[in-house]
């Protein structure tokens, strides 16, 4: 009998290689993601699957794509871009027809899972590899990759990929009970951080990962001794941190600013607030359109100057649900607040048996006031996303038997 080659599977992998492709492809995070929307034609043949899927959220999906192809004709319509253009600027959003598609081979679900945690501990080498090629004076990434806060190397890459990551691994902590059965992932989870904290250095990530970790030993331990030792050796390893100066400096360089008003990245993103929300005032509804963020639009539809790092952009990134708001309106932004709530209810009811979901959810919701996931940036994380919600173990495992 013919062995079936898995083309689905090879499918996943080269998407998962896609997200990460700024590793070792020395292209920028938005190349990488070309390639994510390049991946996605690859399943097109397949359009039956595709329509057959049993997705939890396929509703939501195909009446998302079909709300973008109406922005589409709304910013043509509007601002005269060319079809191409703005496709090209927001293309990665269509590969959340791969989440349909990986879906459609629901007994694999157990494989999807070790992939992604085959693939974040690859990042991970792949990230700390980069920070000592930079130290050496070798660079494998594009140069602009590598940023700087201070005089400390800060490499962004891989934020999303990297969160879902770390939110696995205590996902494994909480469900494998025991020190010695956890330590491995305690290992990861310590690697994990200290790149997020010390190499990475986005606040609004490291903020939204802390506070997903906290909420996670709330809601996904049912033990109440459990949660008692958890949170005690938490809290127990603060205050540890806190005693270290360069944990004391490293706060006081890095938050000071944002609680008293002089931080030179909160102060662009204090201002793009107002600016969207008065932009929106006349198209309430259904929005301003898809705006290109590499050149500004006519007029009063201007995107705000936003500094990243020592660099300067006109972008509608990083204000979260304001900028998605205006240039999706009301509707955009309800149909997206619907299904972050589907899958929060999702999450409630599995918080025990697969804790990363809550996780997931939360730490989308809490970075959804300045990194939401329909960012430029982060578009093609969607699918990956999506998957990892609608997994379910037990429907898998009954596949499997029949």
């Amino acid at each position: 009998m013919r062995k079936r080659i898995p083309y689905h599977r090879i499918v996943f992998i080269l998407y998962i290689l896609a997200l990460v492709s700024f590793l070792f492809l020395n292209c920028q995070e938005i190349t990488s993601q070309k390639i994510a929307a390049i991946v996605t034609v690859m399943v097109i043949p397949f359009l039956g699957r595709i329509v057959n899927s049993k997705a939890t959220y396929k509703k939501e999906v195909i009446v998302f794509l079909l709300y973008m192809i109406l922005e589409i004709c709304i910013s043509k319509q509007r601002y005269g871009q060319s079809i191409v253009a703005i496709l090209y600027y927001i293309i990665d959003i269509f590969s959340m027809i791969l989440y349909l598609y990986f879906v459609s081979f629901s007994g694999d679900f157990n494989w999807y899972i070790s992939t992604f945690k085959r693939c974040g501990k690859v990042v991970l080498f792949l990230l700390y590899f980069a920070v000592i090629a930079y130290y050496v004076g070798f660079r494998f990434l594009d140069s602009t990759i590598y940023r700087a806060r201070g005089n400390n190397l800060r490499l962004t890459v891989g934020m999303m990929i990297m969160a879902f990551y770390i939110v696995f691994l205590f996902s494994d902590i909480l469900k494998q009970g025991t020190v010695k059965n956890s330590l491995g992932s305690i290992i990861l989870i310590m690697l994990s951080i200290i790149y997020l904290v010390f190499i990475c250095q986005t606040r609004m990530h490291i903020i939204g990962v802390f506070t997903t970790i906290a909420f996670m030993m709330i809601f996904c331990i049912k033990n109440p001794s459990k949660k008692i030792i958890i949170f005690s050796i938490g809290i127990l390893a603060i205050v540890c941190a806190l005693q270290f100066p360069v944990v004391q400096n490293y706060i006081g360089d890095n938050f000071g600013g944002v609680f008293d008003g002089t931080d030179d990245a909160m102060i662009p993103r204090m201002g793009a607030i107002p600016h969207y929300i008065e932009m929106a005032k006349e198209h309430k509804l259904l929005g301003v359109g898809i705006i290109d963020a590499a050149g500004k639009s006519n007029g009063k539809y201007d995107l705000f100057y936003i500094m990243h790092g020592k660099w300067g952009v006109y972008s509608y990134d990083d204000v979260g649900i304001f900028s998605y708001y205006m240039m999706y309106g009301l509707v955009g932004l309800c149909m997206y607040v619907y299904l972050v709530i589907r899958l929060f209810i999702r999450a409630w009811k599995e918080r025990y048996i697969m804790p990363y979901k809550m996780g997931m959810v939360i730490y989308v919701i809490i970075t959804g006031f300045s990194m939401i996931i329909t960012d430029l940036w982060r578009q093609s994380n969607i699918a990956l996303f999506l998957l990892l919600m609608d997994i379910n173990i037990e429907k898998s495992r009954e596949v499997k038997k029949v």
